[in-house]
């Protein structure tokens, strides 16, 4: 029980919920891969996805006269599989701060914690690690499963030439590429996310990409595709702005930098989870520590590449 009285030896149910609560709130509202739809996977701790995909139904045929039989319509689906893994964490309560901080241990801890649903949220994006991730974002020690990069589909000469944006207009080609590489269809009646490198948007909104009126080529774009989008050209509010999850792929911060164009549609992309947030197991060692585990099964998956693009390295003048 926890009382400020005796001090916090061991966790009641209460405890596990508000942590469990907390981090996965956070998991599923402030994180970048939070724009992604979310699945839940069926057996519990499943170690595989399996997602039918569904291609262009044949046999829809126009007639002069109602017949009374006809051809059956067949609809060709594949299954695609993605292999789930789980992010764990280890979090250590010392005897004097169970002692002396009792129910407030849930506070001290929320940061911690969130650093390992930032690592969660990473490993959406770039995969499962053995050793985690660095501050920066680089994967560290053996990649247990593949991360939304890297199935996602490449887009190159982002101003025409070349990804080297040096020019006025560049940076305005460069997002408008992102945009239109996406099939129309996939677009009609969506809305596609962009994500990019805070380098990126810093360049995007400098003096070199900017107007004589003043604008800047962000600022043109912006008022293109998000504020005045029409169906098939709509660009979300939502821009994801990180260097974090593109710091898997070995560029240098501040030097190369990437952009993301996402429709996160269920039949394109998803988050897919066979063990959502959960406390693993408790242990009392004989220096009056509490070790808790805590972890999540997941992956990132997706279905269609043509949604879900990852432009080349971006390179400046």
């Amino acid at each position: 029980m926890v009382t400020t009285e005796t001090g916090l030896t061991s966790f009641d149910q209460r405890f596990y919920q508000a942590m469990a609560t907390m981090v996965g709130g956070y998991i599923a509202e402030a994180v970048p891969s939070a724009i992604l739809p979310s699945v839940t996977v069926a057996p519990y701790l499943a170690d595989e996805y399996k997602k039918p995909i569904y291609g262009m139904s044949q046999n829809v045929y126009g007639e002069t006269r109602l017949g009374a039989n006809g051809r059956r319509m067949e609809t060709p689906r594949e299954t695609r599989t993605y292999k789930l893994a789980i992010v764990r964490v280890n979090t250590k309560y010392g005897p004097e701060e169970l002692r002396e901080d009792g129910q407030f241990v849930i506070q001290k801890r929320q940061q911690e914690l969130r650093k390992w649903a930032d690592a969660a949220d990473l490993a959406i994006w770039s995969g499962v690690y053995t050793e985690g991730y660095t501050e920066g974002g680089a994967g560290i020690g053996t990649k247990l499963n593949e991360g939304i990069l890297d199935q996602a589909g490449a887009v190159i000469d982002l101003d025409g030439t070349d990804s080297a944006l040096t020019s006025q207009g560049d940076v305005f080609a460069a997002l408008t590429k992102m945009v239109e590489s996406i099939p129309f269809r996939y677009r009609q009646g969506r809305e596609i996310v962009l994500a990019m490198t805070p380098h990126f948007y810093n360049m995007a909104n400098s003096s070199t990409f900017t107007y004589s009126d003043g604008s800047t080529e962000w600022e043109k774009f912006f008022d293109k595709f998000i504020t005045k989008g029409i169906d098939g050209y709509r660009v979300s509010r939502n821009v994801i702005v990180s260097n974090a999850i593109f710091g898997n792929l070995g560029d240098t911060v501040g030097t190369h930098d990437r952009l993301m164009a996402i429709i996160p549609d269920p039949n394109f992309v998803e988050r897919a989870y066979s063990m959502g947030v959960r406390q693993l197991g408790q242990m009392k060692n004989e220096i009056g520590e509490v070790i808790e585990a805590w972890g999540v099964k997941l992956a990132g998956c997706v279905h269609d590449n043509n949604a879900v693009l990852l432009s080349e390295q971006i390179t400046w003048a």
